[in-house]
């Protein structure tokens, strides 16, 4: 029972069984590798996408920066032209009562 099922296991592979087992790691190997590769080419694809999206993202909000800016100045602007319209105004109605009572009295 010893020499039936013991001893075969024991015994050093064959030439053939040696060779056998270097050709499938060896394929095993190669599958692996070109794995890696499209791996390593995909990887590299969405890293390029990524740079891409990261520069159209930051030339719009440098657009969007921009717009911003240009709207406060333009409220600024427009906050100093109605200060000066209401000036105006002010200075308008301070000459009205005068101009009414020149007229009353002449």
């Amino acid at each position: 029972m010893l020499q039936k099922f013991l001893l075969p296991s024991l015994q050093p592979p064959t030439e053939t069984d040696l060779e056998a087992s270097q050709k499938a790691l060896e394929a095993k190997y190669d599958e692996a590798a070109e794995l890696l590769r499209t791996l390593q080419s995909s990887t590299d694809a969405v890293a390029e996408s990524l740079d891409e999206q990261k520069v159209a993202v930051e030339r719009e909000l440098d657009d969007v920066k921009k717009a911003v800016e240009e709207m406060r100045e333009g409220e600024k602007k427009r906050d100093e032209w109605a200060r000066g319209v209401q000036r105006q105004v002010d200075e308008m109605a301070k000459s009205l009562p005068t101009v009414s009572r020149d007229r009353v009295f002449s």
